[in-house]
């Protein structure tokens, strides 16, 4: 029997031409959920006979069955429940996994998949206040939980409910207003502009407006 690693190969050819042992998809290197969901990963070996398929830590250490949080299938997926966030362990909510196939043509290791839940707790996005001179740039920045930045994309920055941008350039949390298309309702020293600024932004099905001002000064 021979064993094998994915560095290179991934699959073995017995010399009994009905035996084999092989991957069908050996690109899958991450895997993220919410804890409200949960998730299934399969080991995706094939296998003439059936192989007997295993998930392991990164470490090297088994990936045992722990009841209602984590369990390995007997066709070989990897099941991790869905959790409340009190219950987040490092251990088995954001780590790094392989499985491995063996029959008698031999065994194979997937490479590494890292899985990581996202935690679905309460949180604010939110665009700050800005001064700016009239006649130059105003820069808004969507400011968003280090938690969660990873995973929401802004899809729209707005006025009034009205789009400053047909659309957002690869999900930007960044725009620029310049000052001299305003038109103020005052022209004195030192005023608020009237209109509201959006950005709004999706985490799964989900968005959260949030306003901010902008204060021009000069005439």
């Amino acid at each position: 029997m021979a064993e094998f690693g994915l560095a290179g190969s991934i699959s073995i050819l017995s010399e009994d031409l009905h035996s084999s042992l092989y991957f069908v998809n050996a690109s899958l290197q991450e895997v993220v959920f919410a804890s409200t969901t949960g998730t299934l990963v399969p080991c995706p070996a094939a296998a003439v006979p059936p192989a007997t398929l295993r998930w392991y830590l990164a470490t090297g250490e088994e990936s045992y069955n722990v009841p209602g949080i984590r369990h390995v299938h007997p066709n070989g997926t990897l099941q991790i429940f869905h959790f409340p966030p009190s219950s987040f362990s490092k251990v088995i909510h954001d780590n790094t996994y392989y499985c491995t196939a063996e029959n008698p043509s031999g065994k194979i290791r997937s490479q590494d998949v890292h899985i990581k839940a996202v935690l679905r707790e309460p949180y604010t996005v939110r665009v700050a206040d800005q001064t700016a001179m009239r006649g130059s740039v105003a820069v808004f920045k969507c400011i968003i939980p280090s938690s969660v930045e990873n995973y929401i994309t802004v899809v729209s920055w707005e006025r009034d409910t009205v789009p400053l941008v047909s659309e957002v350039d690869g999900g930007s949390r960044v725009t620029e207003i310049h000052c001299t298309d305003l038109v103020p309702f005052q022209r004195q020293r030192g005023f608020e502009n009237p209109y509201q600024l959006n950005g709004t932004l999706v985490y799964t099905t989900v968005s959260f407006p949030q306003g901010c001002r902008l204060v021009l000064w000069g005439i």
